[in-house]
């Protein structure tokens, strides 16, 4: 008997100790947990047990930009024009396509890593099209070193009366050809309005301009001098332009004063990096290069003309 009821007292036992912790557990899964950041198992999208290696989606899209670039950029050429142009025409043609993704519904899900992410979530690595943005930002600056590799500083600077005229006639003309169209098609708009308008005109884009010339085959010309020297000149009018219009309309819209001091830093940012650029060309560069050519190793000449395109950029 008193076996008996040594047992009894022990299953008992056991049993309370057993509906305390579920009890625990289950207080435990009633907590609050929505403070902890959320994690996504399957950030690219896949689910099940199947491990995908978010490098895949990144390489996909490389293969489809630069196969469907190349193909209908030579398909382009076949016709006479610039192979850039037919670069551009795949970039908006996938552009849209991966934005359709989102709306179509899950049938166009896969083009998912063509999204092109607001500049704020570039940082996130599960952000779709992030890794490509930030690809395509580097293949811009590439573009534009080339280009600064096959021009000359002092050719440009004896064309730079012509250039200087032409890239100011270059943002004169379009501020107020979109002034004009602003004021025609938008009469009930105020004039803060008018001027974002031919301000946006006021912007080029060098690689376009340089990779176009390029592909002519007049990059060595004396009119593609002209142009890109006032290719360089207009980015930094259109700077300018920008800073004051966007002074003007945050007065109009705050009702505060146009900070003057702001658009002074701007325009000496904007010349003391065109110069700055020109001397470290000049003075550190070549030093530079002869000491990685002493340098022992493979690949020292890449590596440092990497190092002062990127440290430039």
């Amino acid at each position: 008997m008193d076996d008996t009821a040594n047992h009894a007292s022990s299953a008992a036992e056991s049993a309370g100790h057993d509906e305390l912790t579920k009890n625990k557990a289950g207080a435990d899964s009633e907590k609050d947990f929505s403070h902890l950041p959320a994690h996504d198992p399957h950030p690219h999208g896949h689910s099940g047990g199947e491990h995908h290696s978010p490098v895949a989606p990144l390489l996909a899209a490389i293969v489809l930009v630069l196969f469907g670039a190349k193909i209908v950029g030579d398909l382009f050429e076949r016709v006479g024009m610039p192979a850039v142009l037919g670069e551009l025409f795949v970039g908006i043609l996938l552009g849209n396509l991966a934005y359709l993704s989102g709306i179509i519904g899950p049938e166009l899900h896969g083009l998912d890593f063509l999204h092109a992410p607001a500049d704020g979530s570039i940082g996130s690595p599960y952000a779709p099209g992030a890794e490509l943005k930030m690809l395509a930002e580097i293949g811009v600056v590439l573009l534009l070193f080339e280009v600064g590799l096959e021009s000359n500083v002092g050719d440009m600077l004896r064309v730079g009366a012509s250039s200087m005229l032409v890239a100011v006639l270059g943002v004169i003309a379009p501020m107020l050809l979109g002034i004009g169209v602003g004021w025609y098609f938008l009469p009930d708009r105020p004039y803060q309005t008018w001027l974002f308008l031919g301000a946006t005109l006021c912007a080029t884009s060098v690689g376009i301009t340089a990779r176009v010339l390029k592909d002519l085959g007049r990059s060595q010309d004396k009119e593609a001098k002209i142009i890109l020297g006032a290719a360089v000149i207009d980015d930094v009018l259109g700077l300018i332009v920008l800073a004051i219009v966007s002074g003007i309309i945050q007065q109009a819209g705050q009702g505060g004063e146009f900070e003057v001091m702001g658009l002074v830093k701007i325009v000496a940012k904007a010349f003391g990096f065109l110069f700055g650029a020109i001397v470290v060309g000049g003075f550190v560069a070549r030093p530079t290069f002869l000491v990685a050519n002493y340098l022992r190793g493979h690949g020292l000449l890449l590596a440092t003309s990497l190092v002062m395109c990127f440290g430039l950029a």
